[in-house]
């Protein structure tokens, strides 16, 4: 079990994340807990302008602006060049919204597939257990590894609080930067 940390070193909110190897996927089970009940139920009910697409993840863009949302990011890549491969961002919201992409270049191209990806949000009182799970690939490059980051996006959307995997992050929230993911063989 991970604890994520908040990028400015305090918060009225926590995450855990749990991961699990299954045979075909990898499971990562986020555990959001809220200051109290009226908090979460305030996060789940939180109204927005924009409609989202349980069917279709390419109508998601935008999700992490208005709603609370944890995110996996997924490299499979060799460990030199990790800066310069492609990556995946997994993204689900607390009305179990789901948000895909992947990254070919950071911040300046990427594709929204079509990718159908498991996710699913469940509240039990003050906290909020949110899941998401990750194909692995069938075919195995032995050169390669797999590299992951976790970040969370909590709060009103005027003020929101930032997690992260990483021990002391520093600086502006940026989970863009594949040269912060950790090796999945060191977890």
């Amino acid at each position: 079990m991970y604890s994520l940390n908040p990028y400015d070193g305090h918060s009225n909110y926590k995450i855990d994340l749990d991961i699990k190897d299954k045979t075909s996927f990898f499971h990562f089970s986020f555990i959001i807990t809220y200051p109290n009940v009226e908090t979460l139920e305030l996060a789940i009910n939180r109204k927005t302008k924009k409609i989202f697409d349980p069917l279709d993840s390419r109508k998601n863009w935008t999700l992490w602006e208005e709603l609370d949302v944890v995110e996996i990011f997924w490299q499979y890549s060799i460990e030199t060049n990790r800066e310069n491969e492609p990556y995946q961002e997994w993204q689900v919201s607390t009305s179990s919204m789901g948000f895909n992409l992947e990254i070919i270049k950071p911040r300046i191209c990427y594709l929204t597939p079509m990718k159908k990806f498991s996710s699913y949000s469940v509240a039990r009182e003050n906290q909020l257990q949110m899941r998401i799970d990750i194909e692995i690939p069938k075919i195995m490059d032995l050169q390669k590894k797999f590299y992951w980051g976790a970040y969370g996006i909590l709060g009103d959307k005027f003020v929101r609080d930032y997690f992260t995997h990483q021990q002391k992050p520093m600086g502006k929230p940026d989970f863009h930067q594949p040269k912060y993911f950790q090796c999945f063989t060191k977890i």
